[in-house]
């Protein structure tokens, strides 16, 4: 299992977009574009809360670019 440092400003940027409940705009490598609430991260994922409540589960390594909105 990949270490999970929270001392880099990437995860500590996520932190702050889990714990302000902050809607993001994620592009994905393929060039497919989701948003949503950011419920959780861990090394490997992050889970996205959509505004209709449903959850996605999104690969680190599939993301391109994330914003806040």
């Amino acid at each position: 299992m990949k270490d999970f440092n929270t001392g880099i400003p990437s995860t500590r940027w996520l932190q702050a977009m889990v714990q302000n409940k902050t809607t993001v705009n994620v592009q994905l490598s393929t060039g497919d574009r989701i948003s949503g609430r950011v419920k959780w991260i861990d090394p490997d994922c992050i889970c996205l809360v959509a505004s209709s409540g449903g959850e996605q589960l999104v690969w680190r390594q599939a993301i391109a670019t994330m914003s806040s909105s």
